[in-house]
Protein backbone atom coordinates (compact mmCIF):
# COMPACT_ATOMS: atom_id res chain seq x y z
CA UNK A 1 0.00 0.00 0.00
CA UNK A 2 1.33 3.49 -0.79
CA UNK A 3 0.48 6.89 0.59
CA UNK A 4 -1.13 9.32 -1.83
CA UNK A 5 0.10 12.86 -2.62
CA UNK A 6 -2.82 14.42 -0.75
CA UNK A 7 -1.53 13.30 2.64
CA UNK A 8 -2.08 15.92 5.36
CA UNK A 9 -1.21 15.02 8.93
CA UNK A 10 -3.10 17.81 10.64
CA UNK A 11 -6.84 17.14 10.57
CA UNK A 12 -9.02 19.97 9.27
CA UNK A 13 -12.57 20.89 10.08
CA UNK A 14 -13.50 20.20 6.46
CA UNK A 15 -12.24 16.62 6.70
CA UNK A 16 -14.07 15.96 9.96
CA UNK A 17 -17.27 17.45 8.55
CA UNK A 18 -16.97 15.34 5.41
CA UNK A 19 -16.52 12.20 7.48
CA UNK A 20 -19.51 13.08 9.63
CA UNK A 21 -21.68 13.60 6.57
CA UNK A 22 -20.69 10.29 4.96
CA UNK A 23 -20.23 7.92 7.83
CA UNK A 24 -21.35 8.92 11.29
CA UNK A 25 -24.96 9.65 10.37
CA UNK A 26 -25.87 6.00 9.88
CA UNK A 27 -23.19 3.93 11.56
CA UNK A 28 -24.04 0.39 12.59
CA UNK A 29 -22.05 -1.45 15.25
CA UNK A 30 -20.62 -4.55 13.57
CA UNK A 31 -18.93 -6.11 16.61
CA UNK A 32 -17.61 -5.06 19.99
CA UNK A 33 -15.67 -6.40 22.95
CA UNK A 34 -15.98 -5.36 26.58
CA UNK A 35 -13.60 -8.20 27.61
CA UNK A 36 -15.81 -8.75 30.66
CA UNK A 37 -17.29 -12.10 29.74
CA UNK A 38 -14.36 -14.50 30.01
CA UNK A 39 -10.84 -15.20 31.18
CA UNK A 40 -8.33 -16.60 28.72
CA UNK A 41 -4.75 -17.75 28.97
CA UNK A 42 -3.09 -20.32 31.14
CA UNK A 43 -5.31 -19.70 34.14
CA UNK A 44 -2.76 -17.46 35.81
CA UNK A 45 -2.38 -13.75 35.32
CA UNK A 46 -0.09 -12.25 32.73
CA UNK A 47 3.70 -12.49 32.81
CA UNK A 48 4.39 -16.22 32.57
CA UNK A 49 5.34 -16.97 28.96
CA UNK A 50 6.58 -20.41 30.04
CA UNK A 51 3.21 -21.33 31.53
CA UNK A 52 1.00 -24.23 30.51
CA UNK A 53 1.64 -24.94 26.85
CA UNK A 54 4.79 -22.78 26.85
CA UNK A 55 3.30 -20.41 24.34
CA UNK A 56 0.82 -17.65 23.72
CA UNK A 57 -2.91 -17.67 24.23
CA UNK A 58 -5.43 -15.28 22.70
CA UNK A 59 -8.43 -13.18 23.70
CA UNK A 60 -11.08 -15.72 22.72
CA UNK A 61 -14.12 -14.34 20.85
CA UNK A 62 -15.42 -10.78 20.95
CA UNK A 63 -18.45 -10.70 23.28
CA UNK A 64 -20.53 -8.02 21.44
CA UNK A 65 -21.56 -6.64 24.83
CA UNK A 66 -21.37 -3.10 23.46
CA UNK A 67 -23.37 -3.89 20.32
CA UNK A 68 -23.01 -5.78 17.07
CA UNK A 69 -23.56 -9.36 16.04
CA UNK A 70 -20.60 -10.42 13.88
CA UNK A 71 -18.72 -13.45 15.23
CA UNK A 72 -15.09 -12.31 15.46
CA UNK A 73 -12.35 -14.39 17.08
CA UNK A 74 -8.95 -13.21 18.25
CA UNK A 75 -5.74 -15.05 17.34
CA UNK A 76 -2.20 -14.86 18.66
CA UNK A 77 0.33 -15.81 16.04
CA UNK A 78 -0.07 -17.77 12.84
CA UNK A 79 -3.14 -20.06 12.77
CA UNK A 80 -3.99 -19.13 16.33
CA UNK A 81 -0.57 -19.94 17.72
CA UNK A 82 0.14 -22.40 20.53
CA UNK A 83 -2.25 -22.58 23.44
CA UNK A 84 -1.97 -22.26 27.18
CA UNK A 85 0.59 -19.52 27.75
CA UNK A 86 -0.02 -16.18 29.37
CA UNK A 87 1.08 -13.40 27.05
CA UNK A 88 -2.37 -12.55 25.72
CA UNK A 89 -5.11 -12.70 28.31
CA UNK A 90 -8.13 -10.85 29.62
CA UNK A 91 -7.27 -11.36 33.27
CA UNK A 92 -4.72 -8.60 33.85
CA UNK A 93 -4.01 -8.47 37.56
CA UNK A 94 -6.75 -10.95 38.38
CA UNK A 95 -4.58 -12.52 41.07
CA UNK A 96 -4.13 -9.15 42.75
CA UNK A 97 -6.76 -8.46 45.42
CA UNK A 98 -9.28 -7.05 44.82
CA UNK A 99 -8.37 -7.20 41.14
CA UNK A 100 -9.53 -4.91 38.34
CA UNK A 101 -13.14 -4.46 37.38
CA UNK A 102 -14.01 -4.64 34.61
CA UNK A 103 -11.60 -7.00 32.88
CA UNK A 104 -9.51 -5.88 29.94
CA UNK A 105 -7.70 -7.41 26.99
CA UNK A 106 -4.02 -7.55 27.89
CA UNK A 107 -0.88 -8.09 25.84
CA UNK A 108 2.50 -8.98 27.27
CA UNK A 109 5.10 -8.93 24.49
CA UNK A 110 3.45 -9.76 21.19
CA UNK A 111 0.51 -9.27 18.84
CA UNK A 112 -3.12 -10.33 18.80
CA UNK A 113 -5.33 -10.04 15.73
CA UNK A 114 -8.64 -10.88 14.10
CA UNK A 115 -8.98 -12.75 10.82
CA UNK A 116 -12.35 -11.23 9.93
CA UNK A 117 -12.58 -8.30 7.53
CA UNK A 118 -15.73 -6.23 8.06
CA UNK A 119 -15.45 -3.77 5.17
CA UNK A 120 -18.28 -5.47 3.28
CA UNK A 121 -20.64 -3.91 5.83
CA UNK A 122 -18.85 -0.55 5.84
CA UNK A 123 -19.22 0.68 2.27
CA UNK A 124 -19.41 4.37 3.24
CA UNK A 125 -17.11 4.32 6.25
CA UNK A 126 -15.37 2.24 8.93
CA UNK A 127 -14.87 3.35 12.54
CA UNK A 128 -12.70 1.61 15.15
CA UNK A 129 -12.95 2.90 18.73
CA UNK A 130 -11.18 1.63 21.86
CA UNK A 131 -9.55 2.66 25.12
CA UNK A 132 -5.95 1.75 25.92
CA UNK A 133 -3.60 1.98 28.86
CA UNK A 134 -0.30 0.59 30.03
CA UNK A 135 -0.50 -1.60 33.12
CA UNK A 136 1.76 -0.07 35.74
CA UNK A 137 -0.45 -0.16 38.81
CA UNK A 138 0.60 -3.55 40.17
CA UNK A 139 2.83 -6.53 39.38
CA UNK A 140 1.11 -9.11 37.20
CA UNK A 141 1.55 -12.56 38.71
CA UNK A 142 4.81 -11.47 40.28
CA UNK A 143 6.23 -9.83 37.15
CA UNK A 144 6.54 -6.08 37.33
CA UNK A 145 5.02 -4.62 34.18
CA UNK A 146 5.45 -0.83 34.41
CA UNK A 147 3.85 1.55 31.96
CA UNK A 148 6.55 1.24 29.34
CA UNK A 149 7.02 0.24 25.74
CA UNK A 150 4.81 0.91 22.73
CA UNK A 151 1.28 0.03 21.77
CA UNK A 152 0.38 -0.29 18.10
CA UNK A 153 -2.93 -0.79 16.31
CA UNK A 154 -3.24 -1.80 12.66
CA UNK A 155 -5.85 -2.57 10.02
CA UNK A 156 -5.24 -5.03 7.22
CA UNK A 157 -2.69 -6.94 9.32
CA UNK A 158 -0.91 -9.82 7.56
CA UNK A 159 -0.32 -12.37 10.32
CA UNK A 160 1.48 -14.77 7.99
CA UNK A 161 4.62 -12.60 7.96
CA UNK A 162 6.75 -13.08 11.09
CA UNK A 163 3.54 -13.66 12.98
CA UNK A 164 4.90 -13.60 16.52
CA UNK A 165 6.81 -10.31 16.26
CA UNK A 166 5.11 -7.31 17.90
CA UNK A 167 6.70 -5.05 15.29
CA UNK A 168 4.75 -6.67 12.48
CA UNK A 169 1.60 -4.73 13.28
CA UNK A 170 3.29 -1.57 12.04
CA UNK A 171 5.39 -3.37 9.43
CA UNK A 172 2.74 -5.58 7.84
CA UNK A 173 -0.53 -3.65 8.12
CA UNK A 174 -2.24 -1.57 5.46
CA UNK A 175 -2.53 1.21 8.05
CA UNK A 176 -1.13 1.43 11.58
CA UNK A 177 -0.67 3.86 14.44
CA UNK A 178 2.24 3.47 16.87
CA UNK A 179 1.74 4.98 20.32
CA UNK A 180 5.20 5.27 21.84
CA UNK A 181 6.41 5.86 25.38
CA UNK A 182 8.02 9.20 24.64
CA UNK A 183 7.83 11.73 27.45
CA UNK A 184 4.73 13.86 27.55
CA UNK A 185 5.19 16.88 25.31
CA UNK A 186 7.44 15.08 22.84
CA UNK A 187 5.83 15.83 19.49
CA UNK A 188 7.07 12.53 18.10
CA UNK A 189 5.44 10.16 20.56
CA UNK A 190 2.98 8.73 18.00
CA UNK A 191 3.55 7.73 14.40
CA UNK A 192 1.42 6.82 11.36
CA UNK A 193 2.41 3.95 9.06
CA UNK A 194 1.17 2.97 5.61
CA UNK A 195 2.30 -0.52 4.60
CA UNK A 196 5.31 -0.22 6.89
CA UNK A 197 6.33 3.26 5.69
CA UNK A 198 6.20 6.15 8.15
CA UNK A 199 3.88 9.00 7.14
CA UNK A 200 4.71 11.32 10.03
CA UNK A 201 4.39 11.84 13.76
CA UNK A 202 2.08 13.60 16.21
CA UNK A 203 1.74 14.08 19.98
CA UNK A 204 -1.05 12.08 21.61
CA UNK A 205 -0.49 13.31 25.18
CA UNK A 206 0.64 11.59 28.37
CA UNK A 207 1.85 8.07 27.49
CA UNK A 208 1.05 6.84 31.01
CA UNK A 209 -2.60 7.94 30.91
CA UNK A 210 -5.62 6.02 29.65
CA UNK A 211 -6.67 7.24 26.20
CA UNK A 212 -9.73 6.84 24.00
CA UNK A 213 -8.90 6.36 20.32
CA UNK A 214 -11.00 6.49 17.16
CA UNK A 215 -9.75 5.48 13.73
CA UNK A 216 -12.06 6.71 10.97
CA UNK A 217 -11.85 5.55 7.36
CA UNK A 218 -13.92 6.71 4.38
CA UNK A 219 -13.29 5.11 0.95
CA UNK A 220 -13.35 7.65 -1.88
CA UNK A 221 -15.40 5.15 -3.91
CA UNK A 222 -18.11 3.47 -1.86
CA UNK A 223 -17.07 -0.02 -0.77
CA UNK A 224 -13.60 0.24 -2.34
CA UNK A 225 -10.95 -0.71 0.23
CA UNK A 226 -8.53 -2.51 -2.12
CA UNK A 227 -4.83 -1.97 -2.73
CA UNK A 228 -5.47 0.55 -5.52
CA UNK A 229 -8.33 2.37 -3.78
CA UNK A 230 -8.04 5.74 -2.05
CA UNK A 231 -9.21 5.90 1.57
CA UNK A 232 -9.39 9.02 3.74
CA UNK A 233 -8.42 8.48 7.37
CA UNK A 234 -8.49 10.41 10.63
CA UNK A 235 -6.95 9.57 14.01
CA UNK A 236 -8.89 11.01 16.96
CA UNK A 237 -7.49 10.74 20.50
CA UNK A 238 -9.56 11.81 23.51
CA UNK A 239 -11.90 13.68 21.19
CA UNK A 240 -9.15 15.60 19.40
CA UNK A 241 -8.51 15.04 15.67
CA UNK A 242 -4.72 14.74 15.60
CA UNK A 243 -3.87 13.26 12.21
CA UNK A 244 -5.53 12.78 8.84
CA UNK A 245 -4.67 12.02 5.26
CA UNK A 246 -5.32 9.70 2.32
CA UNK A 247 -3.91 6.20 1.88
CA UNK A 248 -4.67 3.15 -0.21
CA UNK A 249 -6.13 -0.06 1.22
CA UNK A 250 -5.59 -3.78 0.88
CA UNK A 251 -7.35 -7.10 0.47
CA UNK A 252 -8.08 -7.52 4.20
CA UNK A 253 -8.39 -3.89 5.24
CA UNK A 254 -11.08 -4.64 7.83
CA UNK A 255 -8.82 -6.99 9.85
CA UNK A 256 -7.60 -5.57 13.16
CA UNK A 257 -4.46 -6.12 15.23
CA UNK A 258 -2.88 -4.82 18.42
CA UNK A 259 0.70 -5.29 19.62
CA UNK A 260 3.15 -4.35 22.36
CA UNK A 261 6.87 -4.92 22.68
CA UNK A 262 9.16 -7.02 24.85
CA UNK A 263 8.15 -7.33 28.49
CA UNK A 264 5.74 -4.42 28.48
CA UNK A 265 2.04 -4.73 29.20
CA UNK A 266 -0.73 -2.89 27.37
CA UNK A 267 -4.48 -3.10 27.96
CA UNK A 268 -7.34 -2.69 25.47
CA UNK A 269 -10.93 -2.08 26.58
CA UNK A 270 -14.33 -1.02 25.24
CA UNK A 271 -13.62 -1.92 21.62
CA UNK A 272 -16.40 -0.98 19.19
CA UNK A 273 -16.08 -1.51 15.42
CA UNK A 274 -18.77 0.20 13.35
CA UNK A 275 -19.55 0.57 9.67
CA UNK A 276 -21.75 2.71 7.48
CA UNK A 277 -23.50 0.58 4.85
CA UNK A 278 -25.06 1.93 1.68
CA UNK A 279 -28.64 2.88 2.59
CA UNK A 280 -31.52 0.76 1.36
CA UNK A 281 -33.20 2.32 -1.71
CA UNK A 282 -36.13 3.66 0.29
CA UNK A 283 -33.83 5.18 2.90
CA UNK A 284 -31.59 6.66 0.23
CA UNK A 285 -34.61 8.25 -1.41
CA UNK A 286 -35.71 9.79 1.89
CA UNK A 287 -32.20 11.12 2.50
CA UNK A 288 -32.12 12.62 -0.99
CA UNK A 289 -35.52 14.29 -0.48
CA UNK A 290 -34.40 15.64 2.88
CA UNK A 291 -31.23 17.03 1.34
CA UNK A 292 -33.15 18.65 -1.50
CA UNK A 293 -35.58 20.24 0.94
CA UNK A 294 -32.74 21.59 3.04
CA UNK A 295 -31.02 23.00 -0.04
CA UNK A 296 -34.26 24.65 -1.10
CA UNK A 297 -34.70 26.34 2.28
CA UNK A 298 -31.13 27.66 2.16
CA UNK A 299 -31.65 29.07 -1.32
CA UNK A 300 -34.91 30.77 -0.31
CA UNK A 301 -33.19 32.18 2.79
Amino acid sequence: MRSLPSLALLATGAFVSAFAAQSVRAQTVLYSDSFDSRLTGSGVANGNPAGDGNGSSDWGTADNALGGSAVVAWSAGRNGGPTGGAQFTTNAGATVTPGPAPLVGTMFNGAVNTDTSVTADAALGLNIAFDFSRDGSAPIDGVDAPGNGFLSVGTGYDETVNAFSPFETTGNSDFAVLFQQAANGNTGNAEIFSDGTSLGTFDYGDPLATHSVELDFVPVVAGAYGAADAIAYAVIVDGNALASGTITGGAEFGDLAFATNLFSAANIDNLVVSGTPIPEPATAALLALGGAALLGRRRRG
